[in-house]
């Protein structure tokens, strides 16, 4: 759902009153205080090229995969 908010292709309040997203921690009257500057931030971030785990060709996703693991680790997270 993200990468169709990322991609444009979807409104996130309009997905999140769809129930095609869901709140791991807060409440949802907080995440709908947001709602007017969804469409702000979704710009902020598509000012840059972004690419996606699933668009990845297997040897790239895995090159990823193994750089973000050793950045997680020197990061202690």
């Amino acid at each position: 759902m993200w990468k169709r908010i990322l991609q444009k292709l979807d409104k996130f309040v309009g997905a999140f009153m769809g129930g095609r997203i869901k709140l791991e921690k807060g409440d949802t009257v907080g995440a709908l205080t947001l709602g007017p500057h969804a469409n702000t931030l979704v710009d902020v971030i598509t000012q840059v090229d972004l690419e996606f785990g699933d668009d990845l060709p297997p040897e790239e996703l895995e090159k990823f995969k193994s750089s973000f693991a050793e950045y997680r680790e020197k990061a202690g997270v």
